[in-house]
């Protein structure tokens, strides 16, 4: 499914994630405003076993810094992760099969991917599949109102997937006894 076993054989570092503030100053030197923004955390590189993931992003960014920090090159891991939107891998958890440490994201973050995946991904997806229904439906006339539906629909439904996706690789990962924030060591 949507786990990578075996020995790391490579592990690059990452970049982004957390909260970058910029500050914001006249010319003159004066103060003017403060911004904020959220990166997402991005492995170039993580290839275990078999499996390679290229620029793999990670749910949240504390499962980030846990990989960073615990795993090693060498060792035998259980790496888990999905599918999001049809083309990205997300890592949510991972189980070190060499020092026993396990880490996931916590049940705050899996209700956040639901809410996350069947709202407001949906909604986004919807309106593009709505957009892609419309142009189609006027080319093929007779059907517009249906293939106008089915755009809606296909756009939901590919949000609602990942988030199906999402579903089976965190039960997986639970079956396997991975538990939220447990067995990695500050």
């Amino acid at each position: 499914m949507a786990v990578a076993r075996g020995i790391v054989r490579q592990l690059d570092l990452p970049s982004g994630g957390g909260l970058h503030t910029t500050e914001w100053r006249y010319e003159d030197g004066t103060y003017s405003h403060q911004t904020w923004t959220k990166s997402r955390m991005v492995f170039p590189l993580v290839h275990i076993g078999d499996t390679v993931l290229k620029r793999a992003y990670v749910a949240v960014d504390a499962v980030g810094y846990a990989i960073r920090d615990n795993v090693k090159v060498g060792d035998s891991v259980a790496l888990y992760y999905f599918q999001h939107l049809l083309r990205k891998q997300v890592m949510i958890g991972f189980r070190s099969e060499t020092s026993g440490q396990t880490f996931s994201m916590s049940d705050k973050g899996v209700f956040a991917a639901l809410l996350w995946y069947g709202v407001f991904s949906a909604m986004g997806t919807g309106v593009l599949g709505a957009v892609v229904g419309f142009v189609l439906g006027m080319v093929l006339s007779p059907i517009a109102g249906l293939v106008f539906l089915l755009g809606i629909l296909g756009g939901i439904g590919v949000s609602w997937y990942t988030y199906y996706r999402f579903l089976l690789a965190h039960r997986e990962m639970r079956a396997a006894g991975v538990q939220a924030g447990a067995g990695v060591q500050a």
